[in-house]
């Protein structure tokens, strides 16, 4: 930190500019909120709309999956703009594992009408894309900042 003199005032320590990045979120962090609030509504949406199709498969709506669905997610959300990297790395490995069992009933809800069908695979592509904001190399170069210090 160094004293910034400017005009004949003398500002307070100022911090450098390396370290006011490190403070700030990259884009990517923000965009993976957004993608995650947006695959939400989604997720809802079609739930809402689409019951009797997720009852024949075994699925029927239940609130208590859906409040525990949606606590785990903003938990891995509020962790990850902690950037807590074990939690970033944990949301990939259940979000991934789930996305390629999602994508296999892609399928079937294409069959079933094709604005669900489309619906969950605009779904399923705000999931990878989201998944891949999180190791994105200013993402990256982040969340090792914080384990550092």
């Amino acid at each position: 930190m160094e004293l910034i003199e400017s005009k004949g005032l003398v500002y307070d320590l100022v911090m450098p500019v390396e370290d006011m990045v490190e403070m700030t979120r990259p884009r990517t962090v923000r965009i993976f909120v957004l993608l995650n609030i947006v695959s939400l509504i989604l997720e809802q949406a079609n739930n809402l709309f689409y019951r009797e199709f997720f009852a024949s498969m075994g699925r029927p709506f239940n609130l208590g999956r859906t409040l525990f669905e949606l606590a785990l997610l903003i938990l891995f959300i509020v962790l990850i703009l902690d950037r807590r990297n074990w939690a970033r790395m944990t949301y990939a490995v259940f979000m991934g594992g789930g996305l390629i069992l999602y994508f296999i009933n892609v399928v079937r809800m294409f069959n079933y009408s094709y604005t669900l069908g489309f619906l969950n695979l605009l779904n399923l592509g705000l999931g990878v894309v989201a998944i891949l904001c999180l190791f994105e190399k200013k993402t990256i170069e982040w969340f090792r900042r914080k384990t550092q210090a």
